[in-house]
């Protein structure tokens, strides 16, 4: 059994030795290190060189001569491991050693599993641990899902799967790849969630299993949940800068559930529940979005709440009213 891992990194990577030596630490060894650089600063670099001094045997270093963009550069380096299960990593955090043989154990079950992820431990720079988890942040109780039908449902409510706590059975590519880029909807890690709960193959570790590391220079990144950033984020979020395009945000967001619904259908990946509560998902957002009066936007808004769309389709869904009401 082979295991690869796919690591893409950007920009500066003060942390990708630490990220590296984690993932070459575990208790169940890596065969193979994919990291495909998408336009590392030249002061970063030189770590390349370094890891594989280091590592030789095990890192596989490529260097894109354009950029590609997060997703593409995913496609890219999923498409090139060669392992039997594929682990997804960002380049700045750190694994706990136990991560790759309880995830393992997982894709051991009877029935098939495409998608493995876990919970993670938010950090900050220095990794000092807070109070809040990926699964906090996202709002998400694994008790509440028994089947991968509830994990599809649930995954139209919020972002649960954090590319870096995942890991896929590499025969999956074939309905996976290439992922679409589908902003600011989903990027690699929302598509391979929405595309194996579609098709039935999600598991989860319900543990921790790495540091998730919050720091200046990332790409993506959480705000911790209920504290003085996160509050003052929601305050933005309902009266200000964070609505000032709120319809087209909403528009933006319907385009990129349409263009997920069909490309998932033309996959041959839905089944006739999946296409129905998409659809009502996308319906919701076009409600949300309609222009007309105060008055009758009012009424929309309430029949929306009284059906329960808004705790089915947001996972705030007192602020997603409050600001459909204030920006109508």
């Amino acid at each position: 059994m082979k295991i690869s891992v796919a690591l893409c990194c950007y920009g500066d990577a003060p942390f990708l030795e630490e990220q590296v030596d984690s993932i070459l630490a575990q208790s169940i060894p890596i065969d193979s290190v994919n990291i495909f650089n998408d336009g590392l600063t030249p002061h970063f670099f030189h770590v390349l060189g370094l890891l594989k001094n280091k590592y030789p045997e095990v890192i596989k270093i490529n260097n894109n001569e354009s950029r590609k963009g997060l997703v593409n550069n995913f496609n890219a380096a999923i498409s090139q491991c060669d392992g039997e299960y594929i682990f997804l990593s960002d380049q700045d955090d750190v694994w706990k050693a136990n991560k790759v043989e309880l995830m393992l154990a997982e894709f051991q079950k009877p029935e098939k599993i495409d998608l493995v992820f876990s919970n993670a431990i938010i950090t900050n720079e220095t990794l000092q641990i807070s109070s809040c988890t990926s699964w906090d942040r996202n709002n998400f109780n694994p008790d509440k899902y028994s089947s991968s039908d509830d994990f599809f449902f649930r995954l139209l409510n919020s972002h649960v799967v954090t590319g870096a706590t995942a890991a896929i059975r590499a025969s999956a590519r074939e309905y996976l790849l290439p992922m679409p880029d589908l902003f600011p909807v989903h990027l690699h890690d929302g598509w391979i969630a929405l595309a194996c709960a579609a098709k039935g193959r999600v598991s989860w570790v319900d543990e921790s299993l790495i540091y998730y590391r919050q720091h200046s220079q990332q790409t993506l990144g959480s705000v911790k949940k209920g504290g003085l950033k996160w509050f003052l984020s929601r305050i933005e979020g309902y009266w200000t800068a964070d609505n000032k395009n709120w319809r087209g945000r909403l528009n933006a967001e319907a385009k990129s559930w349409t263009e997920a619904k069909e490309i998932l259908d033309d996959r041959n990946l839905l089944s006739s529940p999946h296409k129905k509560v998409l659809q009502d998902k996308i319906d919701f957002l076009m409600q949300r979005s309609e222009r007309t009066s105060f008055l009758k936007k009012l009424m929309i808004c309430k029949q929306l709440w009284l059906q329960g769309e808004y705790k089915r389709f947001h996972h705030r869904p007192v602020g997603a009213l409050i600001t459909d009401i204030i920006q109508s």
